[in-house]
């Protein structure tokens, strides 16, 4: 990740735009487990590797009845988060230069994470 953020952003103003953004649609007021910056290099994608990535923390969510959240940045991770089973909540969010990020919520859901 630091590797990452030097090629990319290398004084961290993107990830710190980002971060003030999707705050004013992050949801206060109830525990969650928030799934930030998820991704799977292009090359990689298809072989299930983003599935693995957010299933290991839902698994742990459901054991431990907490709520997962998280904002998705296209079409393809939307219906990837959907399946496993998150749901659009709120109204989307424009980034500047940038994708547009949907918000989605998971409730736990008890006996799959045993």
């Amino acid at each position: 990740p630091v590797r990452l953020r030097e090629a990319v952003d290398p004084d961290n103003e993107r990830v710190e735009l980002i971060g003030r953004l999707t705050a004013g649609i992050h949801p206060a007021g109830r525990a969650h487990e928030y799934l930030w910056m998820i991704g799977v290099a292009p090359e990689r994608q298809g072989e299930g590797l983003g599935t693995a990535l957010v299933r290991s923390v839902l698994d742990r969510c459901d054991r431990e009845g907490l709520p997962a959240y998280l904002e998705a940045s296209n079409a393809g991770s939307r219906r990837l988060y959907e399946r496993l089973g998150f749901a659009l909540t709120g109204r989307p969010l424009d980034l500047p230069d940038g994708p547009r990020m949907w918000p989605m919520w998971r409730e736990p859901q008890p006996g799959r994470g045993v």
